[in-house]
């Protein structure tokens, strides 16, 4: 059952162990709630998105680092000039693939072929090929098979599947360039199809020493019991920009309120303006500074590089 080699995904139809099934209800349910919020308020949620979409492109090829054009390469309304620029706009156009393409791009090795081209092809590079070894071709065809046998199996979930077949495709590695940034697309495929605005590159860097120790473990949990944690993480994340305190309506100094109230660990206006990405930093600047006058909050630290924790009852 927990054999990698035979990319049988059977064992998935459960039972589960009981970290696992946890995590699978409660990202369920997280999806749900966003998804409800999607629908009570959309304006907050497309900015969720697009925020998503650019850390996505930072995240895939280093370090996250946000840069004054990224926004507008996002959006396809300025052309790329650097090497950075370049890599990011072929991700860039390998996340408009797995939006928009028609029919949807499947983890087929086909469409992995294309995603590669892709990924390369603003950075003038010939792509598209699985390295030249005959035992790539066969484990990504027999990957093919099996992934596709288990995505028909009604009584497989989606979100179970997704980091088994997932650590398998890093097993095999079949690029001999790009396989970090194609892995992430491939995680992209393999979760299931919906809307949430989450960066899930941002999560596999951020926590990537976790991520490559669990990859690293015998069987399949271990992983799946990693990139389910940092799913939820991701997802948490998003919910925390419609967090208000109860009782409270849902205005942007509310919001901003409670997402520094609920921070367990002091937290810069930066980091607030990332979780509420629809907040102008003025905006968050103001309440704050509304926030420490009214003895809500303490102020740790001067001020360019102040951070924010809740004060002493």
């Amino acid at each position: 059952m927990d054999n990698l080699a035979h990319f049988d995904y059977s064992f998935l139809r459960g039972p589960y162990p009981s970290p696992v099934q946890k995590l699978l209800q409660d990202i369920n349910a997280l999806v749900r709630q966003l998804e409800a919020y999607r629908q009570e308020q959309p304006a907050i949620y497309h900015a969720l998105e697009e925020e998503s979409w650019v850390r996505a492109m930072q995240y895939a090829w280093g370090d996250g680092a946000a840069h004054k054009r990224d926004k507008a390469l996002a959006q396809r309304s300025t052309p790329p000039v650097t090497d950075r620029e370049r890599a990011m706009a072929g991700y860039r156009e390998a996340l408009y693939e797995l939006r928009l393409g028609c029919p949807p791009p499947s983890p087929c090795r086909r469409d992995l072929l294309r995603l590669h081209q892709l990924l390369f092809a603003p950075l003038g590079v010939e792509a598209g090929r699985f390295r030249a070894e005959e035992s790539v071709y066969q484990a990504m065809e027999q990957w093919e098979s099996a992934v596709a046998q288990a995505q028909a199996d009604p009584n497989i979930p989606a979100l179970a599947l997704a980091p088994c077949a997932l650590l398998d495709f890093l097993h095999i590695d079949p690029f001999a360039q790009g396989g970090e940034p194609m892995s992430f697309l491939v995680a992209r495929l393999l979760l299931p199809r919906q809307e949430a605005p989450l960066a899930w590159e941002e999560q596999a860097r951020r926590y990537q020493a976790f991520y490559r120790q669990s990859a690293a473990q015998p069987g399949y949990w271990s992983f799946a019991t990693c990139v389910l944690s940092l799913l939820y993480l991701g997802l948490q994340q998003a919910h925390r920009a419609f967090a208000v305190l109860p009782g409270q309506k849902l205005t942007k100094k509310n919001r901003i309120e409670a997402t520094v109230l609920g921070s367990p660990v002091p937290i810069s206006k930066g980091e607030v303006c990332r979780l509420l990405p629809d907040v102008s930093p003025t905006t968050v600047e103001a309440a704050l500074g509304i926030l420490v006058k009214d003895g809500k909050l303490l102020r740790l630290g001067p001020a360019r590089t102040a951070r924010y924790i809740r004060a002493a009852d």
